[in-house]
């Protein structure tokens, strides 16, 4: 059970106290495992590059609201083989579950293994099923994990499938949150911290839940498309439109998803606010 407390700073702002879950936790370390799916590690590519608070403060307990640590992630952890996976078969009382990549399905979960051990393997599916019943929240970065991306496209031979798929559309955490997706091909590494700290906020009783939307993204980063604020949209009302990539004009009929796709990217920028 999460250790708890009534917070009534927290109630008298109006923000919502179902069954005491808006209270802080005893302060603790909350740890987070991460788990790899079918995916090509790009969304852990990004998280490499997130800047204040940056990937090293999050190994090292450096973020100052929570004690939280990244305990489980099996491209940049520490630990490796037994003892690495000692974190996620017995995993600790206060932990967030964060899931990168597609879930096989197909013959029981087989394509994907995380273990074998007395000649029994151990699936991917079978530790999220099992990690997400206990976690306080989960969390699918990157489009695969959300909504099944490239690993879940015809013929699909794995029956590869989100992580809202594979727990059921009414699934909630221990702290009644459904999944909560960020999608994205890497999703940018702001979206990633940005909302894990609003769940870590929302934790401690310091803020309302975060909002999602009708797919379960972060509001705050999902809110607009990209089109809204696309520094080529003047081109796209004149009905000037590229007929090659690097000419001038709106590149919507060379296949930009801009006016359909949500996202803050133009505003926010990649690699270091540097590029759009």
């Amino acid at each position: 059970m999460v250790s708890i407390k009534s917070d009534s700073s927290v109630e008298s702002k109006g923000y919502p106290n179902e069954s005491n879950v808006l209270t802080s936790l005893v302060r603790d370390h909350i740890k987070l495992l991460w788990l790899q799916g079918q995916g090509c590690s790009g969304c852990t590519v990004s998280l490499l590059q997130a800047e204040f608070p940056g990937v090293v403060d999050i190994l090292l307990s450096n973020i100052p609201f929570n004690k939280v640590n990244l305990e489980y992630h099996p491209t940049i952890m520490f630990l490796w083989g037994e003892k690495a996976l000692e974190l996620i078969a017995k995993p600790p009382q206060n932990f967030i579950l964060i899931v990168e990549g597609a879930i096989p399905t197909r013959d029981g979960g087989i394509h994907c293994l995380i273990q074998i051990s007395n000649d029994r393997p151990t699936t991917l599916l079978d530790y999220i099923k099992n990690l997400a019943s206990k976690a306080l929240a989960v969390i699918a970065v990157g489009t695969c994990a959300s909504f099944g991306g490239i690993p879940k496209a015809s013929p699909n031979p794995t029956d590869a499938k989100s992580v809202a798929d594979v727990l059921g559309q009414d699934y909630k955490s221990k702290l009644g949150l459904p999944v909560i997706n960020i999608p994205g091909c890497p999703p940018h590494p702001d979206w990633i911290i940005g909302t894990l700290t609003n769940v870590l906020l929302f934790i401690e009783g310091k803020a309302p839940p975060l909002q999602l939307d009708k797919y379960n993204r972060p509001i705050i980063f999902f809110n607009k498309t990209i089109h809204e604020n696309c520094h080529r949209a003047g081109y796209f009302s004149e009905g000037e439109f590229a007929k090659k990539f690097g000419e001038k004009g709106c590149l919507f009929l060379l296949g930009c998803k801009g006016p359909v796709a949500y996202g803050d990217c133009v505003e926010r920028k990649w690699n270091g606010r540097v590029n759009a």
